[in-house]
């Protein structure tokens, strides 16, 4: 009886369990989120609203003219973003995560939302 309250149902007079109806709702409204999701934990703003969600971009430094005549280079950075989402506080579990797996494992799970048939 405690893990059935625990996880929201509960045990009819005739022996069935039923879901809390509130509990119910909540799982709707997540599964119908729609507009910006999370690219970790596939949440948004209805769901999460006090989360922070920034936006993920690749950057490095280069040279802004590579045929420039200067000894010294214009240095400028490089972006690539393809408006990638994600929680702060995701992006930080991720980063600590990632210092624990090595080099095939992480290409693996980056690798894995492309299925090839």
């Amino acid at each position: 009886m405690k893990t059935l309250m625990k996880l929201g149902m509960a045990e009819n007079t005739d022996g069935t369990i039923k879901a809390d109806e509130s509990k119910s709702e909540k799982l709707k409204l997540a599964n119908a989120e729609d507009g910006p999701l999370c690219v970790i934990c596939k949440e948004g703003c209805q769901f999460e609203p006090k989360k922070i969600m920034s936006i993920y971009c690749f950057c490095k430094r280069a040279t802004v003219e590579p045929f420039e005549g200067n000894s010294r280079k214009t240095v400028g950075f490089e972006i690539v973003s393809s408006f990638n989402l994600i929680h702060n506080e995701c992006h930080k579990k991720a980063v600590v995560a990632k210092r624990s797996r090595d080099e095939w494992e992480t290409s693996f799970l980056h690798n894995n939302k492309y299925e090839i048939d």
